[in-house]
């Protein structure tokens, strides 16, 4: 038994407890966190030589919800502040097929995602390059199997393709390991495809994870087919006229995609309050990723917070891939947040990137909080203004477990 305290601990309730303990198994397993105000007799037990205190800010291990694995190799190749038809250019100009390259990135990604607290990740795939890693089981992945064909007359082709990659990821499932088919973005999905995943998502009973609102030339082109993105999608035989639909892009979602299914939107940089709304509305169970430095480094614009906890909007934390961002960390993503929102509290930061997180991807049983049982991870966030309970930008995160 390992007893753990530090200068503040969050709570299942995600408050900081200040002279608290926290009891954890030697395998990780969470036995009890006790808290100086309800249990000062069982905290005074304890033998003091056998606590470990640290400098800082206990949290469960961060869930990176928006991942692309596979574009690993990609790192520092791809221009920043190119916007996204731009950046969906370079990605192409320099994809590789060498495998062996790809794979190699993928399990020093992976070193660098546990070495950066993170215990869980939702991650984008296109191919089975990263099943040989997901295999050794070092985190837990739901692997999202991205569904893309703009022109309807790709769709089958598109959806046989998925399908076929799904079934490989789906060999390793386990309490480890998930999969399943997900759109990739309005503009490059055809309404034939959309029925096609739609029946596929209602069958599997699937999560669902989809890249909303990158760029302003998104909302552009489903509002009367203008824009830089309806011009790159025309360079593949597809007419953007098909997705007009006189609104932003996020009313496209519904009647494509189930309402009762669990559905994370991405990015969000062009949302506003009206499309916020309309997918709150329509969906049960809604959740807002925000990758922040991916953001900046494509478009170099956030998306407007103020917007979505106006909304009480379930926010979850991304890192996007090393193709459009320096490293994978949600902490520094967090930092991010907390430097252009100065006033977003420490508390809130740290349930998206942990409870939230492992909400939506439905592992909340063992992931995201402190509660008897779980082996939720235990990161320890050093370098933290104490008094003002914010993050600095020498904030880092340790793995204690």
């Amino acid at each position: 038994m390992r007893y753990i305290t530090a200068n503040f601990i969050i709570d299942e309730q995600f408050k900081l407890l200040s002279n608290a303990l926290l009891l954890v198994q030697n395998d990780g397993t969470i036995q009890e966190l006790l808290s100086g105000e309800k249990d000062p007799e069982k905290i005074s037990s304890v033998d003091k030589n056998n606590i470990e205190f640290f400098e800082g800010v206990i949290v469960p291990g961060f869930v990176n919800t928006h991942c692309h694995l596979e574009l690993s190799y990609l790192k520092n190749k791809i221009q920043e502040k190119t916007g996204l038809p731009g950046f969906v250019a370079e990605v192409e100009k320099n994809k590789t097929k060498d495998s062996e390259i790809i794979r190699e990135c993928i399990l020093n990604a992976e070193k660098e995602m546990i070495e950066n607290g993170i215990v869980a990740v939702g991650d984008i795939s296109n191919t089975n390059y990263s099943l040989k890693q997901k295999q050794k089981e070092n985190l837990y992945y739901h692997t999202f199997v991205e569904c893309y064909a703009s022109n309807k007359k790709y769709a089958d082709k598109a959806f046989k393709h998925a399908t076929k990659t799904v079934e490989e990821f789906s060999k390793l499932s386990s309490d480890r390991n998930r999969a399943s088919i997900t759109p990739h973005a309005p503009y490059s999905v055809s309404k034939e495809l959309f029925e096609k995943l739609n029946h596929w998502i209602k069958k599997n009973n699937a999560i669902v994870s989809i890249h909303n609102q990158e760029s302003e030339d998104e909302n552009s082109m489903f509002n009367d087919g203008s824009g830089k993105l309806a011009k790159f999608i025309q360079s593949f035989g597809t007419d953007a006229k098909d997705f007009v639909i006189g609104k932003n892009s996020a009313h496209s979602y519904v009647n494509n995609i189930p309402k009762d299914q669990h559905l994370q939107l991405v990015h969000n940089t062009y949302s506003v309050a009206d499309d916020i709304q309309t997918i709150n509305n329509y969906f049960t169970d809604s959740y807002w990723c925000f990758c922040p430095n991916a953001n900046l480094y494509i478009e170099n614009k956030l998306p407007q917070l103020n917007l979505f906890t106006k909304e009480n909007c379930k926010i979850t934390i991304g890192t996007d891939s090393l193709a459009s961002n320096h490293q994978l960390s949600v902490l520094e993503e967090l930092k991010s947040i907390q430097k252009i929102y100065p006033d977003t509290k420490l508390t809130e930061l740290v349930q998206w990137a942990t409870w939230n997180g492992a909400e939506f991807l439905q592992i909340e049983e063992t992931y995201g909080s402190f509660k008897k049982g779980k082996r939720p991870g235990i990161v320890l966030i050093e370098n933290v203004d104490l008094e003002n309970r914010t993050l600095t930008e020498t904030s880092a995160a340790k793995v204690l477990a």
